[in-house]
């Protein structure tokens, strides 16, 4: 409202509205109270009244899930895959696989690769049938072969029965 519209009429329209809107929201204030009422019970008895029992509220005990096992760092799965592998033959493709599943990880090429050159060195690995190309080159690890695959390491097992080449002598 500007000061021109002030005028006896214009204040007493606006109280009306007013107050209409008060009793509109007392209306609504006390139907809340009603339905509030009958939902909750009051935290502190009215003088005279005594405390309403309680029942208690069954809660299903929730179970939380076990925790899963860690994985196994980059270093147990190549020494659990080379276990696997022993006594047959090997790419650097088929082994690097073999370590994501251990791990969930995927390790770099480059990283097998330098593996591989440091197993070669050490005498762990030995090529066998030297390729170029995707494919690369076949190594038999040197390690005597498992009785049983590594519970751990069953589709490694698989994986490195299936990978016995007939180049192997």
């Amino acid at each position: 409202m500007k000061i021109a519209d002030l005028s006896v009429d214009a204040l007493a329209k606006l109280e009306a509205k007013l107050l209409a809107d008060l009793e509109t929201v007392r209306r609504f204030k006390a139907l809340l109270q009603e339905h509030a009422d009958a939902l909750t019970t009051p935290a502190t008895p009215k003088a005279g009244e005594a405390m309403p029992a309680v029942a208690p509220v069954a809660v299903p005990a929730v179970l939380a899930p076990p925790p899963a096992p860690p994985r196994p760092t980059l270093a147990e799965a190549v020494e659990t895959c080379l276990a696997t592998y022993g006594g047959r033959t090997v790419t650097q493709d088929e082994f690097r696989r073999a370590v994501h599943e251990l791990t969930r990880s995927n390790p770099r090429a480059i990283d097998i690769k330098n593996l591989f050159n440091r197993l070669v060195r050490r005498g762990t690995l030995v090529v066998v049938e030297k390729r170029t190309g995707r494919g690369g080159s076949r190594y038999r690890c040197t390690l005597p072969p498992a009785v049983a695959p590594p519970a751990a390491a069953p589709a490694i097992a698989s994986a490195a029965a299936g990978s016995a080449a007939p180049s192997e002598v």
